[in-house]
């Protein structure tokens, strides 16, 4: 197997898309907006509150309290800014619904 196969196999963002098309059904959808589609996976309790933003094959996790982001495979930094200031607005939906899935 070449180097460059190597690399492209295990580069995160393509990990991100191969675990992506398994878990599908355990990851509901909280919110949409902007080409963004923010949720969390049904195992998360196990964490503080966060969501996971994903689109166009990238991938993010943000803290929400306080909203920081904890990782990022593919967005450059404007793209997160907009999610960080999607996440700023509706951060009391998020909270909520994550209360609401997980307790």
């Amino acid at each position: 197997m070449s180097r460059r196969c190597i690399q492209i196999w295990t580069s995160p963002t393509r990990k991100w898309k191969i675990w992506n098309n398994f878990k599908k059904s355990n990851m509901p959808t909280i919110h949409r907006e902007k080409g963004f589609r923010f949720f969390f996976f049904s195992n998360d309790f196990e964490e503080k509150p966060h969501i996971h933003i994903e689109s166009a094959g990238k991938y993010a996790k943000f803290w929400l309290e306080p909203i920081e982001i904890s990782k990022n495979y593919g967005y450059n930094e404007r793209e997160l800014n907009i999610i960080a200031d999607i996440i700023k607005r509706n951060k009391n939906i998020f909270l909520r619904r994550w209360n609401e899935y997980f307790n």
